[in-house]
C-alpha cells in the first residue's frame, strides 16, 4: 500500500525461514502467478526488522544478496537469465511511491553489472492514472554471450529493437555496455518513449547476424550499437559475408513504434565475382536461372554498395521491400550458361533496385572485342521477358554463330 495505492500480486507462494540472531530473512522458494513466474536461489534479506517495522511516512532500507538467482518470468524475459554474487540495497519510501536502489550488483558469464536505481509511482495522462517510471544508471563492464544479453532484455522495453535483434543476431559478444533509462510515467501513457527517454550503448564482437533467413549469414562482424526511446541503431566496420569483406556496415530502425517504418540496412562489400554472382541467386532477388554466367566459372573482383529496406514487421513479403545496389566488377571472366562462349576482360558495372538490376561495359566474347554489353534483367515482371541485351562491337563469324547468330552462312 503506497500513498493509499494497493498494489497486488495473485497466486504467489514463497518458502523461507528467519533468523533471529542476524535478523536475517532467508528465502529459498519463491513463485508468482501460479508457476509462471519463478525465481531460483537463495534469497538473504538483512534487518528485516527495520522493514517491517517501518512506519508509513519512514523510509525502510534493504539489503538483498542472492549467491545465484534464475530469474524466469514468461512475459517480461524471453527464456531464463541467470546471475551470481547479486546484490541490491536500497530503501521504499511508501509516501513518496518510490523504491530507490543505491546499489545493483550481479554478474553473468564474464560480465560484471554495476547500477543504480529508481522505481516510482505518479498520476499521468489524460485519465490521471497512477503509472510506474524508471531511472537507472549503470553499465556492464566484460563480455556477455548475445544471446544471453537478449534473454535478459525485458520484453516492452525497445520492444522493436528487442524482437529484431532476437531474430537477426544468432551469437557474438556483448561488451562495455552503457545504460541510461529515464522512462517516466506520461511516457507509459503515451505508449511511445522519448529518445532521450533511454540511451543504451554496447559493444559486439565476433558476431553472426541473419539479416534476410534466405540469404547468407554475416559472420565475424564488429561493431557497436546505441538503443534510444524509439529508435535503434548499429554500425559494423567490418564482417565477413558470403566469403566476402563488408565494411561500411549500417542497421538503422529509425522508430520503433508505431510499428511499420522502414528498416535499414546497408554496406560496402568486396569479394571474388563468383561470390556476388552467388549472392544473386539467393532468394529473394533469385537470379540463379536467369544469370548469363555460371557462377561456378566465374573470376575477377568486384566491389558493390548495397542498401536494403524492409517494413518493421514479423512478415513483410517482398513486394514491399527496396534496394539499392551501386558498384563494378573488375577483370571479369567466366562461361555463359546458354551458349558455348567464354568471356573474359570485363570492366563491368552493376546498378538496380528492386524493380531491376543492370550489368554493363566492356567485355570481350571468345575472340571478340565487344565495346558495350547491357544486360537488364527485370525482377518480378509479369507477362513479358524479363532479360534484355544490348550489345555492341567487332565479332567474328565463329563468335556471332556461338552467340546464335549464323549471319555468316547468309554473307
Amino acid at each position: 500500500n503506497a500513498s493509499g495505492e494497493r498494489f497486488s500480486v495473485d497466486g504467489g507462494r514463497f518458502h523461507g525461514r528467519y533468523d533471529i540472531a542476524s535478523d536475517e530473512l532467508i528465502i529459498d522458494q519463491l513463485a508468482l502467478a501460479g508457476d509462471t513466474t519463478q525465481i531460483g536461489g537463495e534469497i538473504r534479506v538483512r534487518n528485516v526488522s527495520a522493514i517491517v517495522r517501518a512506519q508509513p511516512n519512514e523510509v525502510a532500507d534493504f539489503n538483498v544478496s542472492l549467491p545465484s538467482l534464475t530469474l524466469d518470468v514468461p512475459g517480461t524475459f524471453s527464456q531464463p537469465a541467470a546471475f551470481t554474487n547479486v546484490a541490491v540495497v536500497g530503501a521504499v519510501d511508501a509516501a513518496a511511491r518510490s523504491v530507490r536502489f543505491t546499489r545493483i550488483h550481479a554478474e553473468t558469464g564474464q560480465g560484471v553489472l554495476d547500477a543504480t536505481a529508481r522505481l516510482y509511482w505518479a498520476e499521468a495522462g489524460a485519465d490521471q492514472r497512477l503509472r510506474p517510471g524508471i531511472e537507472v544508471d549503470g553499465q556492464l563492464v566484460g563480455a556477455v554471450d548475445a544471446r544471453a544479453v537478449l534473454a535478459m532484455w525485458p520484453i516492452g522495453l525497445g520492444e522493436g529493437a528487442r524482437a529484431y535483434l532476437a531474430r537477426s543476431l544468432t551469437g557474438g559478444r556483448v561488451s562495455d555496455a552503457t545504460v541510461r533509462i529515464d522512462v517516466r510515467p506520461s511516457d507509459i501513457a503515451a505508449g511511445v518513449l522519448r529518445d532521450e527517454a533511454m540511451d543504451i550503448r554496447f559493444n559486439v564482437s565476433d558476431a553472426s547476424m541473419q539479416f534476410v533467413s534466405t540469404m547468407s549469414p554475416v559472420t565475424n562482424a564488429r561493431g557497436s550499437a546505441v538503443l534510444r526511446g524509439n529508435r535503434f541503431d548499429m554500425t559494423i566496420p567490418e564482417a565477413r559475408f558470403h566469403n566476402m569483406v563488408v565494411t561500411n556496415g549500417r542497421v538503422e530502425l529509425p522508430r520503433l513504434k508505431p510499428k511499420g517504418a522502414m528498416a535499414t540496412i546497408s554496406a560496402r562489400i568486396e569479394g571474388e565475382a563468383r561470390s556476388l554472382l552467388e549472392v544473386l541467386a539467393q532468394e529473394p532477388i533469385s537470379l540463379g536461372e536467369r544469370l548469363p554466367i555460371a557462377a561456378a566459372t566465374a573470376t575477377g573482383r568486384g566491389t558493390v554498395n548495397l542498401r536494403i529496406q524492409r517494413p518493421m514487421l514479423s512478415e513483410a513479403p517482398f513486394e514491399a521491400w527496396r534496394f539499392n545496389i551501386d558498384g563494378s566488377i573488375r577483370d571479369f571472366a567466366g562461361n555463359m550458361t546458354t551458349r558455348r562462349m567464354a568471356i573474359s576482360q570485363g570492366q563491368l558495372q552493376i546498378r538496380g533496385d528492386q524493380r531491376a538490376i543492370t550489368v554493363s561495359g566492356p567485355i570481350r566474347a571468345g575472340a571478340s572485342a565487344i565495346e558495350q554489353v547491357r544486360w537488364t534483367e527485370h525482377i518480378g515482371r509479369e507477362g513479358r521477358a524479363s532479360s534484355e541485351y544490348q550489345i555492341s562491337g567487332d565479332f567474328t563469324a565463329d563468335d556471332l554463330d556461338r552467340l546464335g547468330y549464323p549471319v555468316a552462312r547468309y554473307a
